[in-house]
């Protein structure tokens, strides 16, 4: 590995491990609450809450949490036997947090909705 490698590796562990802000949003808990908005709130203790990705962000920043719950809507969206690129397309690793959470509410709940998701893996 290369200095610049190990360099990297080390910033991107110490962002994992970084106290959350007082002011910074939680991802987890907005997803769930749009979850239950939409009635599937049965389904989340079994399908989302027991995901490792998912007890993995409680606690951590939304940008971490953003990661983890892209990880974890991509498998979601694998899962399905239809093609999903899109709505995976839609899951972004950057921009605002308010444009990731608008487009997994248009975007992505209609498709998880249309298609009995999420579910176990």
């Amino acid at each position: 590995m290369t200095e610049t490698t190990l360099n990297q590796t080390k910033e991107a562990i110490e962002q994992y491990d970084q106290d959350k802000p007082e002011n910074d949003i939680d991802l987890i808990q907005t997803v769930r609450d749009i979850l239950i908005n939409v009635g599937l709130g049965p389904r989340l203790s079994d399908a989302f809450d027991s995901s490792k990705y998912i007890i993995d962000a409680i606690g951590r920043t939304s940008d971490i949490q953003r990661f983890l719950l892209n990880r974890y809507w991509e498998l979601q969206l694998m899962s399905h036997d239809g093609n999903t690129m899109e709505e995976r397309y839609c899951l972004i690793p950057n921009g605002t947090t308010e444009e990731w959470i608008t487009l997994f509410k248009t975007k992505i709940v209609p498709f998880i909705l249309d298609n009995n998701l999420p579910r176990v893996i």
